[in-house]
């Protein structure tokens, strides 16, 4: 009784301070002059990684049924500060592990050009990558539900891991075990993203304000390595292109879910 009270009585002083030609402040010019600080985490799923000239060779060499990896699972979290009204710069940190695993027969035949004889091959292919972005966005902080863009750049550690386990065999021209790539890289890193976030409920003066958001991005992490050097040592008659950098798009279409703190400050 005593808000409601006291809420008739705001909204009587304001009618009159309009009828009688005075300014009235809005909330959301005082939300939008304090300094804001924005937390997020979010899960995110990462679409389109390609690799597409090592995928090539890995098929046309080693019969792998795979094309390419998986759509991982991701995290990121980040930090930005409301410097400029709506405008939020910040610093963003990301980690998904792409992988391809699989197990088949390697079968020869008359007709077989590489040369290699019948064995069971498991391989492991993963690349791990952790995208470290300088962000901006347009983010209007006085909306309960608004949409928003934004950009980021920076760096991303790459790692890279091969690994073939082979089945045993006396047959001449058969392959062993072992780890065929395991290297960490740096690749530069671009981002540009729009999205739409829904806030919470809060009550009247609250130092907080929490919501959820949707994100759609596209992130760029060109990666370059040898990828396929120390197999092609195994391989008869490896072509000249396994001895040279594949190029990996280590990024792609990423999709997120997540949730925002926003802490409000003192005017």
């Amino acid at each position: 009784m005593l808000l409601c009270s006291l809420t008739i009585q705001l909204q009587a002083i304001a009618l009159d301070s309009v009828r009688a030609g005075l300014p009235v402040i809005e909330e959301t010019r005082v939300i939008g002059q304090k300094k804001v600080v924005r937390i997020n985490a979010d899960l995110n799923w990462t679409l389109g990684i390609s690799a597409a000239g090592f995928f090539k060779d890995y098929q046309s060499l080693l019969r792998g049924p795979s094309s390419g990896f998986d759509a991982p699972i991701g995290f990121s979290v980040g930090m930005s500060s409301y410097q400029v009204k709506n405008a939020p710069i910040g610093l963003s940190v990301s980690y998904y592990r792409a992988v391809a695993r699989e197990t088949y027969q390697y079968k020869s035949s008359i007709l077989d050009t590489v040369g290699l004889p019948s064995q069971t091959y498991s391989q492991d292919i993963t690349l791990t990558v952790i995208p470290i972005m300088l962000t901006w966005d347009y983010y209007p902080i006085d909306r309960q539900f608004t949409g928003y863009i934004g950009g980021g750049i920076g760096a991303a550690p790459v790692h890279a891991f091969w690994r073939e386990d082979i089945s045993e065999s006396t047959l001449p021209g058969s392959r062993l075990s072992g780890t065929r790539y395991d290297a960490w890289h740096v690749a530069p890193s671009f981002m540009g993203r729009v999205g739409v976030s829904l806030g919470f409920d809060e009550p009247l003066g609250s130092k907080t304000k929490a919501g959820v958001y949707f994100e759609a991005s596209y992130l760029f992490v060109p990666y370059s390595a040898p990828l396929f050097t120390e197999a092609a040592k195994t391989i008869p008659n490896a072509p000249p292109s396994t001895k040279g950098n594949y190029t990996t798009q280590s990024g792609g279409f990423v999709v997120r879910l997540g949730m925002n703190i926003f802490f409000m400050g003192n005017k």
